[in-house]
């Protein structure tokens, strides 16, 4: 099982009889997320402190019940006195679970206890350790499970079928990003709901309670299953959810490891109708269009703005990804070898053009007019507004 291997411990001197501690896991001490826990805990002990300790997370005898409770919101807490000679606190839940499974003779622990990942504190007596027997147990039995699965092998998950459609190199858009990608693929999991005709990429399968089911079983090939899900995911359509699916929208999905920079893109165009009626500008699938002999990236389209609210109007112009819009919202770009939109913007430091996250972006808010404002983002370059008479373009990757 995965517990914590070493605890760091800040301490902070109160009187001759008592002396707190503040943990924190310090299994991967190399990390920034610990150099981030670590600083917090010695702030919290930084009057009177004591020098820290490194300890080692090993069935330890000596754990005492410290005569103190404390109320914190709404939460009643037990102090416990470590063998080091620290004191810390355990909830009223945990404490029980000790209480009723444990023998104490004058307020100390006989059999020897540890921190679990959450750091309270068990040992293989306690009810909280049982149900950590009982997870990895299942665990284990779903790494089998995920280990086993072969190509067009069908399984259930929340009730829905699925079959398996083996392992895949893709690049995703980032999550944090609404257009960038990483500079290489990832190995996935790729998987196809037949309940909602969805596929999906998964790094983490074995986390999932699959049920196996034979009668799913679909005869195909991981080649065919790769040129389907590209199909399916490098299109303007809207509905793509699948329960399974973990990693953002791929741009490309392959059997080989690749890298950015040698996608390619080709362009076939579409009917702006249709993707208003049954689309969505999907920000995986770069979007194009012509206007006297310049090109331009799509975005979105955009609407004048008529309504307003006891707070004012929230912009000059709506935002559509989907639904009807009356202009193209773009940008000019030179188009270069390999079919890749440049434009003299990095795409990469953009975020989103949401109201609450359009500072995260080196464009001008593109649902607003821009006047002669004074505001931060005055100087940023503005997206163009086209008619949608214009020809619209899909772009699909390939390398």
């Amino acid at each position: 099982m995965d517990f914590p291997e070493k605890l760091f411990v800040a301490r902070s001197y109160v009187n001759h009889n008592q002396v707190d501690g503040f943990i924190i896991d310090a299994t991967k001490s190399h990390t920034k997320a610990f150099e981030t826990k670590k600083e917090r805990a010695e702030y919290w002990a930084k009057k009177n402190n004591l020098p820290s300790l490194y300890i080692d997370n090993v069935p330890t005898t000596g754990f005492c019940v410290v005569d103190k409770l404390t109320i914190h919101a709404r939460e009643t807490y037990f102090t416990i006195r470590h063998p080091e000679g620290f004191e810390f606190m355990i909830s009223a839940k945990n404490m029980n679970d000790l209480i009723i499974n444990n023998d104490i003779i004058k307020g100390v622990f006989v059999d020897p206890m540890f921190f679990n990942n959450n750091l309270e504190l068990i040992n293989g007596k306690t009810k909280t350790f049982a149900k950590l027997v009982e997870k990895e147990n299942k665990k284990e039995q779903q790494k089998e499970t995920v280990a086993g699965l072969k190509v067009g092998d069908g399984f259930t998950y929340l009730k829905e079928d699925y079959y398996y459609c083996g392992k895949v190199h893709a690049i995703c858009i980032k999550k944090t990003k609404e257009f960038a990608y990483p500079d290489k693929s990832s190995v996935y999991h790729l998987l196809f709901n037949s309940t909602r005709g969805t596929y999906a990429l998964n790094q983490r399968l074995d986390n999932y309670n699959l049920e196996p089911r034979a009668l799913l079983n679909k005869k195909t090939t991981a080649d065919e299953e790769i040129k389907l899900a590209n199909e399916f995911w490098q299109s303007y359509r809207t509905n793509r959810h699948n329960p399974l699916g973990e990693s953002n929208i791929p741009v490309l999905v392959h059997n080989k490891s690749f890298k950015a920079k040698d996608l390619k893109i080709k362009y076939e165009e579409i009917n702006v109708d249709d993707l208003m009626n049954n689309g969505r500008f999907n920000e995986n699938v770069p979007f194009m269009t012509k206007d006297n002999e310049q090109t331009y990236r799509v975005f979105f389209g955009v609407s004048n703005n008529t309504t307003r609210s006891y707070y004012g109007r929230s912009g000059d112009y709506n935002i559509h990804y989907n639904d009807k819009f009356e202009r193209f919202s773009a940008y000019p770009v030179q188009i270069d070898d390999n079919g890749i939109m440049v434009m003299d913007v990095d795409i990469n430091e953009h975020s989103s053009f949401s109201t609450w996250n359009g500072y995260r972006s080196p464009f001008f808010p593109p649902n607003e007019r821009k006047t002669s404002s004074t505001r931060y983002y005055q100087d940023k370059p503005c997206h163009v507004q086209l008619s949608i008479s214009n020809p619209l373009y899909i772009g699909k990757y390939y390398l």
